[in-house]
């Protein structure tokens, strides 16, 4: 990811614990944007395995 962004929380850090990731990954739900950004996609549920929960109530 290149751009400009805050540092990594405490829900990704412990969202990252809590499933074994790497912790120089971001998530993309909890980043909050300064100016553009570029992002890669790393991990999908298609190629993770990692279960994706229920989806939130509308």
């Amino acid at each position: 990811m290149a751009g400009e962004f805050c540092d990594l929380t405490n829900v990704e850090k412990s969202a990252f614990l809590e499933k074994g990731i790497e912790d120089h990954l971001r998530l993309s739900c909890q980043i909050r944007v300064n100016a553009d950004v570029t992002v890669r996609p790393i991990m999908t549920v298609e190629n993770s395995g990692v279960d994706t929960g229920p989806r939130p109530a509308e």
